[in-house]
C-alpha cells in the first residue's frame, strides 16, 4: 500500500540500549565452534559485540528509560503527549497492554491514547504510520512511539545460529505536526502466507505453554532450541531480502519521484 503523508516531522528520537556489552570472541566457546570456525563466521556476518539486557529488565524498562530522560531534560512536555504507541514482540504482559503500564508509570494524563502493536523488523514503520494518522486527530499535539525488544529472553544462549545476532534496546520517538509540507512516501506490504519463516511456535493460546514446550532439543552441533524460543529460517529470509526487497525500493524511488543517486542514505534492515 502506497501512501504519502503531508506536515508531519520526526522532532526527537532517543534510542537506550543496556549496559551489559558481551563480545563474540569470547561467546563463541559456547556455541561449539573452533577458533578458525568462529573467526570465519565472525568476518563473515560482521559479529563483534552485542547488548543483552538483565532477566529483570524488559523492553517496557528500556523505553521508558528513554521517554523519562526526554521530559526531564525538557526535550518533551507530558501535557504535549496525546498517545502512547508501543510496539513490540517481547510484552512485559499477556494483558493488560505494555503501552498502558509505560503510561502510568510516566504519570501521563487520562485522555493520552495508548495502543500495542506486536511486529517485529517493519515496527517503527507501522508505528510510524500509525502515528501519522493519530495526528489526524486535532486533539493530539504530539505522539510519542516507542519501539523495544528483548529478544535476547526468546534465545538459548546455545544458538549459534541466531543469538550472535541478538542485541536488546528500546527507542522512543516523536512525531508531530509541521508547518512545511514535508511529503513523507510509505509503501508497506504483507506476505502473511511467509509467517512461519520467524515465529515462536508455542507458549500462547494456539499451543500453550507446557513443560513439552519448554524441553530444550538439540537441532544441530552448538544449537538447541524448545518451541518456546524464536525459530528462524534463514534461507527463506535471505531469499526474501534478496528477491523481494530491491524491486520495492524501486517502486518506492518511483512513486516519490526520486532516483538513487538522490537519496543520501539507505537504511536497512
Amino acid at each position: 500500500m502506497k501512501s504519502i503523508f503531508k506536515h508531519r516531522r520526526i522532532s526527537a528520537i532517543v534510542s537506550v540500549v543496556p549496559k551489559e556489552e558481551y563480545r563474540f570472541d569470547d561467546e563463541y566457546p559456547i556455541f561449539k565452534l573452533t577458533e578458525d570456525k568462529a573467526k570465519r563466521f565472525k568476518k563473515m556476518m560482521s559479529l563483534d559485540r552485542h547488548r543483552i539486557a538483565p532477566p529483570d529488565v524488559c523492553s517496557s524498562d528500556l523505553c521508558l528509560f528513554g521517554l523519562k530522560w526526554l521530559l526531564n531534560n525538557g526535550t518533551l512536555k507530558k501535557e504535549e503527549i496525546g498517545a502512547l504507541i508501543f510496539v513490540s514482540q517481547t510484552p512485559d504482559y499477556f494483558m493488560p497492554p505494555t503501552s498502558n503500564v509505560i503510561h502510568g508509570k510516566a504519570g501521563l494524563g487520562h485522555d493520552v491514547v495508548c495502543l500495542d502493536i506486536n511486529q517485529g523488523c517493519t515496527g517503527f514503520l507501522l508505528g510510524l504510520m500509525q502515528a501519522f494518522l493519530l495526528l489526524e486527530m486535532s486533539a493530539l499535539p504530539k505522539v510519542v512511539l516507542l519501539n523495544g525488544d528483548t529478544c535476547s529472553k526468546q534465545m538459548d544462549k546455545c544458538n549459534r545460529v541466531s543469538y550472535p545476532l541478538t542485541g536488546d534496546a528500546g527507542s522512543v520517538t516523536v512525531i508531530e505536526r509541521c508547518e512545511a509540507e514535508n511529503p513523507i512516501y510509505m509503501d508497506l506490504k504483507n506476505d502473511g502466507s511467509r509467517h512461519k519463516a520467524i515465529m515462536v511456535p508455542a507458549g500462547a493460546y494456539r499451543t500453550p505453554s507446557s513443560l513439552e514446550t519448554l524441553r530444550l532439543e538439540e537441532k544441530e552441533e552448538g544449537m538447541r532450541l524448545n518451541q518456546e524460543q524464536i525459530h528462524m529460517d534463514g534461507a527463506a529470509i535471505f531469499n526474501f531480502t534478496m528477491e523481494d526487497v530491491p524491486p520495492q525500493v524501486e517502486d518506492i524511488l518511483s512513486f516519490s519521484g526520486n532516483t538513487r543517486e538522490s537519496i543520501e542514505y539507505f537504511l536497512f534492515h
